[in-house]
């Protein structure tokens, strides 16, 4: 979606982990979802970006999967975090977009566009935790799959 700016903001379902991913389970009704915010660090009052993986409520609809979706910038060629998920875009949160970027927001908010990404995503979300409260089939040792023959001898 267009800012006056001249920046593009859109989502990003980096955040949800794909269904297969190495997470390990979750319990029932749980989805595993990426955390992604900013900490001032040190003596400097360094910005750093956080990434970390947590077990979430699996959403149960549209509206819900929105808290899990990131935020993007798109400006001057350069893609970047906003550190905000879709819940977030209120004016609260961004005070400096004008009423005609407000505008437009709820135009691509309402979109079929949208409103079928959203379906998508919910079905991701939906079919990462069936894969996540499944226990992984065994994997069998090495030397129950090996059959040595017998009377090896060192050279």
């Amino acid at each position: 979606m267009k800012l006056s700016d001249g920046s593009d903001v859109g989502i990003s379902t980096e955040t949800i982990a794909s269904p297969g991913h190495t997470l390990g389970l979750c319990p029932e009704g749980m989805i595993w979802f990426k955390v992604i915010r900013v900490a001032i660090s040190g003596d400097y009052h360094l910005r750093e970006v956080r990434q970390y993986w947590v077990q979430a409520q699996l959403p149960r609809d549209v509206e819900e999967v929105k808290q899990y979706l990131a935020l993007v910038r798109k400006k001057d060629g350069r893609v970047s975090w906003m550190f905000l998920y879709l819940s977030e875009l209120t004016p609260e949160h961004l005070g400096w977009l004008t009423d005609d970027d407000w505008e437009n927001v709820r135009a691509w908010l309402a979109s079929a566009r949208m409103q079928e990404c959203l379906r998508n995503v919910l079905e991701l979300c939906r079919k990462q935790h069936e894969t996540n409260v499944k226990t992984p089939a065994p994997v069998l040792a090495v030397d129950e799959l090996t059959d040595l023959p017998l009377g090896l001898t060192q050279s």
